[in-house]
């Protein structure tokens, strides 16, 4: 036991004992520094991969409304602008079967945005929009049954309508692009990032 405390006490045993306490306590450390950037980097990407998600679904839904819209609209035109050029039965036959296809789509689907505008995003505005956008479509089935059944009402009247409903759209797009671009600006924390950089 003298012999061992003696080397202990030696110059070279104080350097191998303090470089395997050093070692020991440096591993340590760096376990423990390790560990918690694993940790960390685990929260971070699982919050990357749902922010990115809730992203994904709010760009799906501004497409999806978009193309609903179009849609409608353009058998909407198609119907009218084929009125007004006085295309054979047969063919308006066909366009207001493909027009009324489009309506029972949006028909279809026009609750579901709602909630899906109410769900994802945080202006309390959108639904709203999206509603006033279908009183208006549904105004314009109406002028285009009139016109194409009753040979009432003008084809200027529902061209308008078409009109507005498509400026409906753009406003109601914009604004749901406007928070899409303000949650890209923002950290997962909630802080706003400096993209003057």
């Amino acid at each position: 036991m003298q012999q061992l405390l003696s080397i202990l006490n030696a110059p070279f045993g104080l350097l191998v004992a303090g470089a395997i306490i050093s070692g020991l306590l440096v591993q340590s450390i760096t376990f423990k520094w390790q560990q918690r950037n694993w940790i960390f980097q685990q929260r971070f990407t699982s919050e990357r991969t749902k922010f990115d998600k809730e992203l994904e679904q709010k760009y799906k839904i501004l497409e999806d409304i978009n193309g609903t819209v179009a849609t409608t609209l353009t058998h909407s035109q198609w119907v009218v602008v084929g009125h007004m050029k006085g295309v054979g039965v047969q063919q308006q036959n066909v366009e207001v079967q493909d027009y009324n296809g489009a309506v029972m789509k949006w028909e279809m689907d026009f609750r579901i945005y709602v909630i899906r505008l109410q769900t994802f995003f945080a202006d309390k505005e959108l639904p709203t929009l999206w509603e006033a956008i279908k009183k208006d479509r549904d105004s314009l089935d109406v002028a285009i049954y009139m016109l194409t059944a009753r040979n009432r009402g003008s084809s200027e009247d529902a061209l308008k309508l078409i009109d507005k409903i498509s400026r409906m759209t753009v406003d109601l797009s914009q604004r749901m692009f406007g928070e899409i671009n303000r949650m890209k600006q923002r950290d997962f924390g909630g802080e706003v990032q400096d993209t003057r950089r």
